[in-house]
């Protein structure tokens, strides 16, 4: 029986994650579940639902069996070794700040990483996070707009490879995990990872206007200076350096031909040199 199958389990991770939040994260519903197929289709579901969920409210599972990435990826979320978890952020986020949600939350991620493992955390654009040039944890913003123009809702989910585990062939030369041993008290470094990801994450989400966190989220690219390949928007793929990621979040790339092209989306990221 895995540790997430303990009744009691999940009673001291709530508590202990309850103990470590601060600020506006204090509002935060937990609900913590043992297997469950997404916290974000859970997330979403909840978000959906008439009568609804306070924002703040976050799904915890201690796996996952149809986790999810960009682009339709799947994200491999075996038992107990990681922190899989989705938030319903605040429904009086813009339109227009949506995509801005994902960098945001990538740098909240980085904070409490390091502050958690004291491990230097880079960011791939647009959404991995990197420890010791592997990756340990992946974002996934998702969102609904009315017929009215406004934000339904966005849940922002967030899947990180805290301890040691076995990964499957495709996953063994790129995926890495936070801790490099099984910690005596696996409970309480995921309870304090999780409260650190809400408390900064909760902290940051006033900042979504200035864009004040871009300037940190630059400074921890690993691509910034690298070469990529990219699709443009005209559907040829392109080469070039990265110079580097403008106020919308878009990467910036100097091609080949010292022509300056931008790109929105991870899907437009065919290639990178680390």
């Amino acid at each position: 029986m895995h540790k997430g199958l303990d009744e009691n389990f999940n009673h001291k991770l709530s508590a202990r994650i309850k103990e470590g939040l601060t600020g506006a994260a204090t509002k935060a519903m937990l609900d913590i579940r043992d297997t469950v197929t997404s916290t974000n289709d859970i997330a979403k579901a909840l978000a959906k639902a008439p009568k609804g969920v306070d924002e703040g409210y976050t799904i915890i599972a201690s796996a996952q069996t149809k986790g999810r990435g960009t682009q339709g990826r799947s994200f491999y979320s075996p038992p107990d070794t990681g922190i899989y978890m989705s938030t319903i952020l605040p429904s009086d986020i813009s339109v227009d700040d949506l995509p801005h949600i994902t960098p945001l939350c990538a740098v909240a991620v980085a904070r409490a990483v390091e502050a958690v493992s004291h491990s230097e955390c880079r960011i791939k654009w647009i959404n991995d996070i990197f420890v010791r040039g592997r990756k340990i944890c992946g974002i996934l913003t998702e969102g609904a707009i009315g017929n009215h123009g406004r934000l339904n809702y966005a849940v922002v989910g967030i899947g990180i490879n805290l301890a040691p585990t076995v990964f499957p062939d495709a996953l063994k030369n790129t995926a890495g995990t936070l801790l490099k041993e099984m910690p005596s008290d696996l409970l309480s470094i995921k309870a304090d990872t999780i409260a650190h990801v809400l408390n900064h994450l909760f902290s940051l989400l006033p900042d979504i206007k200035s864009r004040s966190y871009l300037d940190e989220y630059r400074q921890r690219s690993l691509l910034i200076g690298k070469k990529v390949t990219v699709l443009a928007d005209d559907n040829s793929e392109k080469s070039g350096i990265v110079t580097g990621i403008d106020e919308n979040a878009a990467l910036c790339i100097n091609l080949e031909n010292e022509c300056l092209i931008t790109v929105k989306s991870s899907s437009q990221l065919l290639s990178y040199t680390l």
